[in-house]
């Protein structure tokens, strides 16, 4: 049932959420996160770019369909052991 929930649960985002405006190839772009990545490193060091690249990949559609998926199926295999293990106890 988990797995069943966190399927459909990927699936609905991959619906729903529309993907990101890609500006890669805009050369007005260029150098534009360069302050808010010096700001970072000034105010909280190297884990602020981690953090910083870590936010910006959360914002990703498949990324979070990833991240769902695997969630469920880590849940989904646990419930699924422990659900076997105490099944003998009875």
């Amino acid at each position: 049932m988990v797995i069943i929930a966190g399927c459909v649960t990927a699936i609905l985002i991959d619906r729903f959420e529309s993907p990101p405006a890609d500006f890669s190839n805009d050369l007005a772009m260029v150098g534009f996160e360069k302050p808010e990545r010096r700001q970072m490193v000034s105010l909280y060091g190297p884990v602020g770019i981690l953090i910083l690249d870590i936010y910006e990949e959360l914002g990703k559609p498949g990324t979070q369909i990833r991240l769902v998926l695997t969630v469920t199926l880590l849940a989904g295999t646990v419930l699924i052991y422990f659900g076997r293990k105490h099944r003998h106890f009875k």
